[in-house]
């Protein structure tokens, strides 16, 4: 997850901080959901806002890799079948 972070220029190019994919800031988002059932309306808020703004774009072969990590793989395919056409 952190060998494919991008560094983009902030702060008019003073700070190029490393920048995680949507992707995997929503696997991120997954395992937060299923550590603490207390964030799930949150995280699934987060992750659908990410889903609808990227859409066709993400790679979601990989996001529903992080869904199956926690067996999730029901909760990935309805997001995916939502989110995954293009606009």
């Amino acid at each position: 997850m952190l060998e494919r972070a991008k560094k983009y220029p902030i702060f008019g190019g003073k700070r190029n901080p490393p920048t995680l994919d949507p992707e995997d800031v929503i696997g991120l988002k997954v395992q937060a959901m299923a550590n603490d059932p207390a964030r799930i309306a949150r995280e699934r808020s987060d992750i659908e806002g990410l889903a609808q703004h990227y859409g066709a774009n993400l790679d979601w072969d990989r996001i529903e890799e992080y869904y199956a990590v926690f067996d999730l793989r029901h909760e990935a395919k309805k997001l995916r079948e939502t989110f995954s056409r293009a606009d």
